[in-house]
């Protein structure tokens, strides 16, 4: 797991994880939509082909990935290699979307290589968020239904 922190106004972090990959867009705070915009597309091109969106105005970060990878191919078909699969958590914990992007989150053309967890935000919270996926890496498919 890759763990990056950004915000407005500051530069976008050096992602050096495999690709493709999976990103979990944890934001907790409401930024401008040009931005989300900018951030959604260098995700795109990145190489995440699938994102899972996390806190305030969740949806609307999951529209912007979706919007991107529609503007990187003219508003005109997306291959299927390079189609990004999109969910948004709104009423679900961080923990539960960890989980989610580690036993539940696939591909249908492409084995993800890494997980990046995109942490939109004012404060740094590395080690919380690493022992949330260490718990989640933990868990499987029965324990967590039970």
């Amino acid at each position: 797991m890759h763990y990056l922190i950004t915000q407005p106004g500051k530069p976008i972090p050096v992602y050096d994880g495999s690709r493709p990959f999976c990103a979990v867009v944890a934001a907790e705070i409401v930024v401008d939509s040009g931005w989300r915009r900018r951030l959604c597309a260098w995700l795109v091109d990145l190489g995440c082909v699938y994102a899972l969106t996390h806190g305030p105005e969740c949806a609307e970060w999951h529209d912007a990935i979706d919007d991107a990878i529609l503007a990187k191919h003219d508003f005109t078909s997306v291959p299927a290699n390079e189609h990004v699969m999109t969910t948004w958590h709104d009423d679900e914990p961080l923990s539960e979307v960890l989980w989610f992007a580690k036993h539940s989150a696939l591909h249908p053309v492409h084995e993800l290589q890494d997980l990046m967890v995109l942490h939109v935000s004012e404060h740094e919270q590395e080690e919380s968020i690493r022992e949330l996926y260490a718990a989640a890496e933990q868990l499987d498919a029965a324990d967590h239904q039970a």
